[in-house]
């Protein structure tokens, strides 16, 4: 494993083959998300949809805490900001968590640890989420007399509207099982079983083609914000290029051969 060079601040980007792993690299500060950091994250998911040869992006965070939301120096900062000085930063955690739910890259969260507010919007807005048992999940801004806004879709789309309700108004923690229950989580493991639980995640990633397993993803995320007569063409023609692709194609062949596809490792 190659540490990459350091253009992140608050992240250390690591590339092992044809993942990339980028860590919340601010365990003083159990991982709060500051300004820079938000920056720095969303920079690097967009450096890594643009990488041919990776094929997924794993978040994960230093130290015991996954990320602890809000930085209370920078929460602290904005109680002098104006109007539109706030809204400004609110769109660069809009942009950071956009950047993540849109990269083409499955991303998978690696949640070593408790989650709040901003935190929890980070692994909403990854494709896969798997935490370790002791981690705690709490939407708590309505407690500083705010609200969960711009993780909001993230976080709804995720759990639904019922469940967002409640934890939106009560601020409630959770734990790991719950959040699963709820679909933050898709799986719960002890400590010592996350990064094998991780890797069992990747090994089933790489078995699918990697133009397919892009448009895969991209298929969950726009077929929900289609009227129905947009979904019956999208996905036609989408199944019809697929089939047409030299991917495609050759997975096919290779099934009906009962061989290996070209792009699984024997």
């Amino acid at each position: 494993m190659q540490e990459a060079a350091p253009t992140y601040p608050h992240l250390a980007v690591e590339r092992d083959k044809d993942v990339l792993r980028v860590w919340l690299n601010r365990p003083e500060v159990h991982n709060a998300l500051n300004g820079e950091t938000m920056d720095s994250l969303r920079r690097c998911i967009q450096d890594a949809a643009a990488m041919p040869d990776v094929r997924v992006v794993v978040i994960g965070a230093r130290g015991r805490t996954f990320c602890a939301g809000a930085d209370l120096n920078w929460m602290q900062a904005a109680l002098s900001w104006t109007f539109e000085e706030n809204v400004a930063d609110a769109l660069r955690l809009a942009d950071m968590l956009e950047a993540i739910e849109n990269c083409p890259k499955p991303v998978i969260a690696r949640v070593n640890g408790s989650a709040f507010a901003g935190g929890i919007g980070v692994i909403a807005a990854c494709d896969i989420a798997i935490a370790v048992r002791e981690a705690r999940f709490s939407l708590t801004e309505v407690r500083l007399g705010i609200v969960p806004a711009i993780i909001s879709p993230y976080v709804i789309r995720k759990i639904g509207q019922g469940h967002a309700r409640a934890l939106f108004i009560t601020g409630e923690a959770i734990d790991a099982e719950r959040a699963r229950e709820l679909g933050l989580i898709h799986k719960v493991v002890d400590a010592d079983g996350l990064d094998a639980a991780v890797e069992n995640v990747i090994g089933h990633i790489r078995r699918g083609g990697p133009r397919a397993v892009e448009a895969a993803k991209r298929l969950a995320l726009e077929v929900p914000r289609m009227d129905p007569a947009a979904v019956r063409r999208y996905t036609a023609e989408l199944i019809a290029s697929l089939r047409v692709s030299d991917e495609g194609q050759a997975g096919i062949r290779a099934f009906l051969e009962r061989r290996l596809p070209p792009w699984v490792e024997p």
